[in-house]
């Protein structure tokens, strides 16, 4: 079966032919915006003061050329014994997207700001000072990426400064299409 639009690579539908469900299926799911959510609740610690890999990793299986539209990310922070911070950060990998990082402009405990695309490591969250207790952080961004892997693969990292650093609670929600027209 078929998507039933040029626009989105298929072929217009003509008077007198017969819609079939398959390609009604198709062309909707062809159009409508999708979320794959990942998450993790597992304890993830270091005491690196550089970016680490968490453990915590997600695969993005959607068909290449998708969009991806945004993304939210929340997960809880902790820093003990005496550090000045702690941060995590989202790396996206794919053979042929190469290497991005999602950062936020503005990244301290309840503070907002805007999530974006960016080529160099550097923090989605932060939380400042020694903590007793997790302090739970979220963002959310509309940055459009172009998927070019069959799977692009989110790697949770994070680092301490001087002190552990504990992640746990991770959920990460992709928002997506799967086609789109160039005008």
């Amino acid at each position: 079966m078929a998507i039933i639009t040029d626009d989105l690579g298929g072929t217009d539908a003509s008077d007198g032919d017969r819609l079939d469900a398959a390609d009604l299926t198709n062309t909707y799911d062809a159009v409508t915006l999708h979320r794959k959510q990942f998450s993790d609740a597992t304890e993830r610690t270091t005491a690196s003061t550089s970016f680490v890999d968490s453990g915590t990793e997600f695969t993005l299986s959607v068909p290449v050329n998708s969009i991806v539209t945004g993304f939210f990310v929340n997960s809880e922070l902790k820093n003990a014994g005496g550090g000045t911070f702690a941060s995590m950060t989202l790396k996206i990998n794919g053979t042929n997207l190469g290497v991005k990082y999602l950062e936020r402009a503005i990244l301290l405990e309840g503070s907002t700001g805007t999530v974006t695309l960016k080529d160099s490591e550097l923090s989605l969250f932060a939380t400042l000072g020694a903590s007793t207790g997790f302090s739970e952080h979220a963002a959310s961004g509309f940055t459009p990426l172009k998927i070019l892997d069959a799977s692009t693969t989110l790697t949770v990292r994070i680092k301490a400064s001087g002190s552990i650093t504990t992640l746990k609670n991770v959920t990460v929600d992709v928002l997506y299409i799967k086609a789109f027209k160039e005008d």
